[in-house]
């Protein structure tokens, strides 16, 4: 993910905030677009202004370009809240990024 992140950065700045990841219900991810340098580290964050909850296959999945999130949404595989306005963007802009 660092990689797509670090391949999308001009249109990571328009997104902004923090978004957490819990994956597969053992490890949690940041990824913090609040600053000028996206930064993406393991952990969980202060005060996030959307969550995820997936499966780490399903992510995989969703980087590859092999699921939809909105169907994942509807099956109940990915679980958002927040802002879902910027939920959804944010993991549109992960599956249009060069390199993925």
């Amino acid at each position: 993910m660092t990689t797509v992140l670090g391949s999308s950065r001009p249109e990571l700045a328009r997104f902004g905030g923090v978004y957490r990841f819990k994956i597969s219900g053992t490890r949690t991810f940041t990824c913090d677009l609040s600053t000028h340098e996206p930064t993406f580290y393991e952990g969980p964050s202060r005060d996030p202004d959307v969550w995820f909850e997936i499966a780490d296959t399903d992510l995989l999945d969703l980087l590859a370009n092999l699921q939809n999130v909105t169907a994942l949404y509807k099956q109940g595989r990915i679980k958002m809240k927040g802002d879902l306005r910027r939920a959804f963007g944010f993991v549109g802009l992960l599956q249009v990024a060069p390199g993925n």
